[in-house]
C-alpha cells in the first residue's frame, strides 16, 4: 500500500465498479448486474493474479480471445449460434474491460491486491519512504509471486536485507516433492539466504502419528478431544500444543467436546462469517420476503419461511421468552396453514409482533431490505450487551462484524440504480459473507493453541492435531474458478492448481516437521463431491516416512462412534412392569374412547417393542404441517365423502339411478371434506390439485362398481341394502393376566355394512392392496404368526364381531376389503384351498370359537408380566417403522 500508494477496495464498490466498466464495453449485449454478479469474482480474482505476475494483459487476453473462438468453431456450420457470438464477442473485450476497470479503481485511488502490486513495483524505485532504514529481515515466506520476487530482489540489492526460510531436507532436498517446490527454486536463484532454517528433522527425530478415520465431523472433533485428554494423562506439554483445524467451521463444535483437564485455551484463526447463524439468519429472511414475491398469491408467506426464520438462535432472542418459540411452532401446526398473511402472523406472535414486525412487513427493494437488517442487527447487539450472561465477546464480535458488512453494503449500493431486486440484493451479500471473517486472536505462548491452517506458518509444537485432513480441503482439489484456461496460464506463468497444491504440502510438511506426537483426523463419510477420502499427505507419509526413519510409529484405524456400535449390536428387550400393565389395562378398558382394534393387534403381531411405543410409552410422531396432502389424510378424506353419498340409502334398497345421480354430488362433497382441513388455496395447484382430484376418481369408480354390482343382484332377484356406515363393533372378553381379571374390549369400526339375501358384507375401504398380502386362509397358527398376514386378520377381527353380535348367520357373513388400488381384482375377501382352487372361505361356529380361543391367548400374552417387549427378527417391518430411529436400525 505505501509503496503503491493505493488504498485496498471493498468487493461491492469493486463489483459496481468492474459492472459499470463492463457495460460501457457490451452495452446493449450486457447482462444484467444480477447474472454479472455470478462470475463478477471470478473475473476480478483473474484480473488479480494477471497483476501479481506482471503478466502483459494485452498480448494475454488476445490469446484468451484466440483459444474461445478456436473453441466454438463449428466445423460444418457456416454461422455460429447468436449465443456463440455474444460469447466470443464478450472473450474478445475482456482486454478492454480489464484497463477501462483499471482506470476506474486508479482515479478513486484504490485498488485490489494485484493491482497494488503491479503499482508497487512500478514505484518501487520512485518511493523514498524506506530510505532512513539500512536492511530488512524477510523471515518464513514461501510461495511468492512474480511481484513479490522483483520487490524482494530490489531490496535485496539496495538494503542488504536477508531472506530466511524454514523447511526440512525431507522435501527441501527431493526434486519430486511438492512441499519443496518453491524452497528449491529460490534457494537455486540465491534470492533465499543459504545459511537459513533448513533442518533435518524428518529422518532423525522419534514420531508417533496416529491417522484416525471418523465418521461425520461431530466425530472427528470428538476424536481429537479424546486424542488431546490422553496426552494431558500422559504428562504432554499443553503449551506446546495445537489442535489445527483444516475447516474452520469445526471450531465451535470443538469447542464444546474439549475435556475439562484443560485450563488454558487460545483460539487464533479467522471464523468464516458464511458458516455463521447470523448470517444464516439474514439469507433466511431474505428468502422469505423473495418467495413472498414470487408466491401465487401476493403479500403470503410460506410457512417453511417462518419456521425457518424463528427457529434461528439469533431470532429468539429477539423474543421476551425463547420458549414461546415451541407455542408458535405449534400454531402453525395446528393451523395445518401452508401460506400466512401478515395479520395472522401477528396473531402467532401476539403482544412480542410490536418488536419484530419490520422482519415480515414488505420489503419494496433492497434498500429499504438493508435497513430493516441493519435495524435487526442493532436490535441483536443492544440484547447481547444488556445479557448479563453473554459469553465472552464471541457473539459480540459476530455481531459488530455483521453491522460493519450490512454498513458497508448500504453505502455501496445507495447511490446504484440497477440493484433493484432481491434477488440481487440476496447474491451480494453471498458474496460478501464468502469473503468474510471474524478473527479471533489469542496468546501464542500458553496453553492448548486452536489454529487454522494458514495461523500455523512459522510456528513449531511438539504435540499436533489436525482435523479434517481430507482431499478437497487439503490440499483444496483442481477446481479452477477462472476464464483462463489450463494451458494460457501455464505458457505465461501463472499459478495452476498443481501450485496451490504445492503451497497446502509446504504447509503440513512444514508444520508437523518438528512435532513429535501426531493425530491425523479425517473424514470417512463419502458424499457425490467426494468427500470422504482421506487427504493424499497422509497416504504420502504412509508410504514415505517409514522408510528414510525407523523411529517412526504409525498407527491406522477408524473410530467406531457409540451410534455405529449400536447400529450393528444393539437389542433392545423391555420388561414388562407393574407401570406398563397399568396402561395396557386402561387401553384395553371398556371405555368410549378404549379398546383393543385390529391395528393395535397387528402392531404387536409385527414388533412388540412398537406395540410398546406406541401404546405404552405413547410415544407419537411430532405433528407438522400437511403442506402436499397425506395418504392417510386423504383417505380420511375419501371415507368422508364416500359417507356422505351413502349415508341417503342407510336402512333402504339402493337403487341404482339415484346411487348414479350422487355421482354427480362427489366434486361437492369432496371440496367440502377438503375445506375441513385445508384453505381453499391448498389445493387448487400442485400436489394438493392432483389428491382432490384423486379423491373424485376413487369415489366416481366405487359407485360406478355399485351400481354394477345392482344390476348383479337383479339378475339374480336381489337388492343392496346399506345396513351401516362408520358402525364400531365391540365385544368384551374376560381375561386372566399378570394374575388379576381383565376386561378387554375388542373394537373395530366398519367403513360400511351392506347386506343382500345370502351375503351379509362387513366392508373395509383401503387405499391399495398388493401381491404380498395374504388372504388365503390355512391355519389358525399361521393366521397369528403369519407375516402378511395383517389384513387378513383384520378381516377375521371385523366376521368374529358380527359373530358375536349375532348380526346375521354365520356362514353370511362376508367381510372383505375394497381396495382402490389394487393388483388382484376389485373385492378381497378370505379364501381357502379347496380341490386345488381358492373358494371363498365360509364362516362356522367352530372356526369363529377357534378364532377366539387363539385370540385370548394373545392377550394374555400381551397381558404377561415375564413376557418382555422385543425387537421384530423380520427387519422389513422396520423398513417404514416410525420408532426406527430409537433402535437405529
Amino acid at each position: 500500500s505505501d509503496l503503491s500508494g493505493l488504498k485496498n477496495a471493498d468487493a461491492i464498490l469493486m463489483s459496481v465498479l468492474l459492472y459499470e466498466s463492463y457495460l460501457e464495453i457490451m452495452q446493449t449485449k450486457a447482462e444484467t448486474y444480477d447474472q454479472f454478479i455470478k462470475w463478477s469474482d471470478m473475473m476480478i480474482q483473474d484480473f488479480n493474479e494477471v497483476d501479481r505476475y506482471l503478466v502483459n494483459a494485452d498480448e494475454l487476453y488476445k490469446n484468451l480471445s484466440n483459444i474461445k473462438e478456436i473453441e466454438h468453431w463449428s466445423l460444418g456450420r457456416e454461422d455460429k449460434s447468436t449465443l456463440q457470438l455474444n460469447y466470443l464477442e464478450f472473450m474478445a473485450s475482456v482486454g478492454e474491460i480489464y484497463k477501462l476497470f483499471q482506470q476506474k479503481l486508479l482515479q478513486k485511488g484504490i485498488a485490489y491486491q494485484g493491482l497494488a502490486y503491479r503499482k508497487a513495483v512500478e514505484n518501487i524505485t520512485k518511493i523514498k519512504f524506506y530510505e532512513h532504514y539500512n536492511s530488512f529481515v524477510f523471515a518464513g515466506f514461501n510461495a511468492l509471486n512474480k511481484s513479490e520476487e522483483l520487490i524482494f530482489d530490489y531490496f535485496k540489492k539496495n538494503k542488504k536485507s536477508h531472506f530466511l526460510c524454514d523447511g526440512d531436507e525431507f522435501y527441501v532436498n527431493n526434486e519430486q516433492h511438492e512441499a519443496g517446490h518453491f524452497l528449491r527454486k529460490y534457494l537455486k536463484s540465491d534470492l533465499f539466504n543459504k545459511a537459513t532454517f533448513i533442518e533435518n528433522y524428518y529422518k532423525t527425530i522419534e514420531k508417533n502419528i496416529e491417522i484416525i478415520g471418523a465418521s461425520q465431523n461431530m466425530s472427528q472433533v470428538t476424536v481429537a478431544a479424546e486424542i488431546i485428554k490422553k496426552w494431558v494423562y500422559s504428562g504432554v506439554e499443553l503449551n506446546n500444543t495445537a489442535i489445527v483445524l483444516c475447516d474452520e467451521s469445526l471450531l465451535f463444535p470443538l469447542l464444546h467436546v474439549l475435556p475439562e483437564e484443560i485450563s488454558e485455551l487460545n483460539v487464533s484463526l479467522e471464523f468464516p462469517l458464511f458458516k455463521s447463524t447470523l448470517f444464516d439468519l439474514v439469507l433466511q429472511l431474505c428468502n422469505l420476503h423473495i418467495n413472498k414475491k414470487q408466491s401465487r398469491t401476493t403479500d403470503l408467506i410460506y410457512y417453511k419461511d417462518i419456521l425457518k426464520v424463528i427457529q434461528n438462535p439469533y431470532f429468539t432472542m429477539l423474543l421476551s421468552d425463547s420458549r414461546k418459540i415451541n407455542n408458535i411452532k405449534k400454531k402453525i401446526t395446528d393451523k395445518n396453514t401452508s401460506y400466512f398473511t401478515n395479520n395472522q402472523i401477528e396473531d402467532l406472535f401476539e403482544a412480542e409482533f410490536t418488536s419484530i414486525s419490520y422482519l415480515f412487513t414488505d420489503w419494496p427493494n433492497p434498500i429499504f431490505a438493508v435497513q430493516q437488517l441493519h435495524k435487526l442487527g442493532e436490535s441483536i447487539l443492544e440484547i447481547n450487551n444488556n445479557n448479563e450472561k453473554k459469553a465472552i465477546s464471541l457473539e459480540t464480535e459476530f455481531i459488530i462484524e455483521y453491522i460493519k458488512l450490512i454498513n458497508q453494503l448500504h453505502l455501496s449500493i445507495a447511490n446504484v440504480s440497477y440493484i433493484t431486486e432481491l434477488k440481487t440484493l440476496r447474491r451480494i451479500i453471498q458474496q460478501l459473507q464468502r469473503n468474510a471473517s471474524v478473527p479471533f486472536y489469542g496468546e501464542p505462548l500458553k496453553g492448548l493453541q486452536i489454529m487454522g491452517v494458514l495461523e500455523t506458518r512459522t510456528l513449531d509444537f511438539e504435540n499436533v492435531i489436525l482435523i479434517s485432513v481430507n482431499e478437497s480441503i487439503l490440499p483444496s482439489g483442481k477446481s479452477n474458478s477462472s476464464f483462463l484456461p489450463y494451458d494460457l496460464k501455464k505458457h505465461v506463468k501463472l499459478p495452476v492448481f498443481q501450485d496451490k497444491d504445492a503451497v497446502y504440502a509446504y504447509h503440513f510438511y512444514r508444520l508437523l516437521q518438528g512435532a513429535k506426537n501426531i493425530g491425523l483426523v479425517y473424514n470417512t463419510e463419502s458424499d457425490t463431491m467426494g468427500k470422504g477420502e482421506k487427504s493424499r499427505f497422509i497416504t504420502q507419509l504412509i508410504n514415505e516416512l517409514p522408510l528414510i526413519n525407523n523411529r517412526v510409529k504409525l498407527n491406522q484405524f477408524i473410530a467406531s462412534s457409540a451410534d455405529q456400535i449400536e447400529h450393528t449390536n444393539r437389542v433392545i428387550n423391555i420388561d414388562k412392569t407393574e407401570e406398563h400393565l397399568k396402561y395396557i389395562a386402561l387401553k384395553a378398558a371398556n371405555t368410549e374412547k378404549s379398546g383393543f382394534s385390529a391395528s393395535l393387534f397387528n402392531n404387536y403381531r409385527d414388533c412388540s417393542l412398537r406395540f410398546y411405543f406406541n401404546y405404552v410409552s405413547r410415544i407419537k410422531e411430532q405433528n407438522s404441517v400437511e403442506e402436499n396432502i397425506e395418504n392417510n389424510t386423504m383417505g380420511t378424506i375419501l371415507h368422508e365423502v364416500l359417507e356422505n353419498c351413502y349415508k341417503p340409502f342407510i336402512n333402504q334398497i339402493v337403487p341404482k339411478e339415484l346411487l348414479v345421480k350422487k355421482t354427480k354430488q362427489i366434486k361437492e362433497f369432496t371440496r367440502t371434506a377438503f375445506k375441513n382441513r385445508f384453505t381453499e388455496s391448498d389445493f387448487e395447484y400442485g400436489k394438493n390439485y392432483l389428491a382432490f382430484e384423486t379423491v373424485q376418481l376413487y369415489a366416481t369408480r366405487l359407485l360406478n362398481r355399485d351400481a354394477d354390482y345392482i344390476d348383479y343382484l337383479k339378475l339374480r332377484n336381489d337388492d343392496l341394502h346399506i345396513v351401516a356406515l362408520e358402525e364400531e363393533l365391540t365385544h368384551c372378553l374376560i381375561i386372566q393376566g399378570d394374575e388379576k381379571i381383565h376386561e378387554v374390549k375388542i373394537t373395530g369400526i366398519c367403513d360400511r355394512i351392506d347386506r343382500s339375501k345370502n351375503l351379509f358384507r362387513i366392508v373395509d375401504y383401503k387405499s391399495s392392496s398388493g401381491d404380498k398380502d395374504v388372504f388365503l386362509f390355512e391355519s389358525m397358527e399361521q393366521l397369528f404368526k403369519g407375516e402378511k398376514h395383517s389384513k387378513m386378520f383384520q378381516l377375521f377381527i371385523y366376521a368374529w364381531l358380527c359373530w358375536k353380535n349375532k348380526l346375521c348367520k354365520t356362514n353370511e357373513i362376508f367381510p372383505c376389503i375394497i381396495p382402490f388400488i389394487s393388483s388382484k381384482g376389485e373385492l378381497l375377501g378370505l379364501t381357502k384351498k379347496e380341490d386345488k382352487q381358492e373358494v371363498r372361505l365360509v364362516f362356522t361356529d367352530d372356526l369363529l370359537q377357534e378364532f377366539e380361543f387363539h385370540l385370548i391367548k394373545l392377550i394374555e400374552e400381551i397381558f404377561n408380566p415375564s413376557k418382555p417387549f422385543n425387537q421384530t427378527e423380520n427387519f422389513d417391518n422396520c423398513q417404514f417403522c416410525t420408532y426406527s430411529i430409537l433402535c437405529k436400525r
